[in-house]
């Protein structure tokens, strides 16, 4: 289990969260602004929370009143931010197999098998300037699970793919999470990504959680505009 409780002050947003993560992923929804992205970054250890306390199973990552902080190399964490974050002078194989544990043998290995989930074994040798988004998007997600991570921390990680491909690898994703006990954060702006992953929603307004549960109990009754909306309400 991933427990986090979070307060942190981004300019002049106010961000407050508590949130469980079992096997179940969850999904993040909101507004721009709302502070979601941030928290993938205080979860992965890219930014420090103002206060926090972040547990997962027995790893203490943060907790402020003791003064814990784990560096995020520490934190077995997989992270597919929304910018470009492949390395420009290693080829796609090098670069997933980078994060690989094991043998520089087995790392490679596990990057081929990796990259044929999702479709990318095609582009191996190239460098990440020959590659469009929707192709570098699925090279990060493999190479975020090649890392064999305990926390899956997902920043709209299908928004780059077209219509087609992406309702492919949607699914394909979803087999992955149900196979792996991945502790997994999504953020979506897209309710198909809900549904295919089976996720609980979070939703965040103003840095603040302000409805929860699954997406159908959103859709029968939400609370905000921004949820009517995203449910299709």
């Amino acid at each position: 289990m991933l427990r986090v409780e979070v307060a942190h002050r981004l300019g002049e947003l106010e961000l407050e969260v508590a949130l469980e993560v079992g096997r179940r992923p969850v999904a993040l929804i909101g507004p721009n602004g709302a502070g979601k992205s941030s928290l993938l970054k205080l979860l992965c250890g890219g930014m420090r929370a103002d206060r926090a306390r972040i547990v997962c199973g027995d790893e203490v990552w943060q907790e402020s009143a003791a003064k814990i902080w784990s560096a995020p190399h520490l934190r077995r964490v997989g992270y597919v931010p929304q910018g470009p974050s492949l390395f420009p002078h290693l080829n796609v194989l090098e670069n997933v197999a980078f994060g690989a544990p094991g043998t520089a043998k087995d790392a490679r290995r596990r990057a081929g098998v990796w990259l044929e989930c999702f479709e990318a074994s095609d582009w191996a040798g190239r460098r990440p300037h020959e590659l469009s988004g929707g192709q570098a998007q699925r090279v990060v997600l493999a190479r975020a699970l090649a890392s064999e991570p305990r926390v899956l921390l997902l920043d709209e990680p299908l928004s780059a793919l077209d219509a087609i491909t992406r309702r492919r690898l949607r699914r394909r994703l979803a087999e992955v999470l149900s196979e792996h006990a991945i502790h997994t954060v999504m953020v979506t702006h897209d309710w198909r990504d809900v549904e295919a992953m089976g996720a609980q929603v979070v939703a965040l307004e103003g840095g603040r959680v302000v409805q929860r549960g699954s997406l159908e109990a959103l859709r029968q009754a939400p609370q905000t505009a921004f949820v009517a909306e995203f449910t299709g309400v």
